[in-house]
């Protein structure tokens, strides 16, 4: 599920809910505005970066702080998570089956991406459901977090969006 949500909804006001123990960034998104480098691991949400700067990776970074970061959560407490936007009065609540859906990766684009085809241009947070920890083959393999199927195994799920006025 590639759920991303932009403006009007975030802005620098929003704070993210989100039980969990540990993120990873991606090996390969190194981007040169990231908070965190590629390969990288720390608590949920607040982390230090290399430079000894604390990041909470819980709020949303504002409009004009152009940051392009992408990570892997994990340690999961429940399938559930919510974004705020106290100004707007208005919260989005997510919740999902967590046995299913044990990771969550985590976009955090706030006008950090400067090439093409963004050219700084793009602003939302994506929090989106993964089955695994990783979505590089070998790094799943290797992290056991690998999902099997087997042949003509199906698998469903119930996801619930609510939507919240304060």
């Amino acid at each position: 599920q590639h759920l991303a949500f932009g403006e009007p909804f975030i802005d620098g006001d929003c704070t993210i809910d989100l039980a969990a123990t540990d993120f990873r960034t991606t090996t390969y998104f190194n981007s040169p505005t990231a908070c965190f480098p590629a390969d990288f691991a720390g608590p949920w949400p607040i982390a230090e970066t290399p430079d000894g700067t604390e990041v909470d990776l819980s709020k949303v970074s504002p409009k004009g702080e152009p940051y392009a970061d992408m990570c892997f959560i994990k340690g999961l407490e429940k399938g559930e998570y919510a974004i705020a936007n106290k100004k707007l009065g208005m919260t989005v609540k997510l919740l999902w089956d967590k046995e299913l859906f044990p990771y969550v990766t985590y976009i955090n684009v706030t006008g950090g991406l400067k090439g093409y085809p963004f050219y700084g241009r793009w602003y939302f947070v994506g929090l989106e459901l993964w089955t695994t920890f990783s979505d590089q083959y070998d790094e799943v393999k290797a992290n056991g977090s690998m999902t099997t199927l087997q042949p003509f195994e199906v698998k469903s799920a119930d996801i619930q969006l609510e939507v919240i006025q304060d």
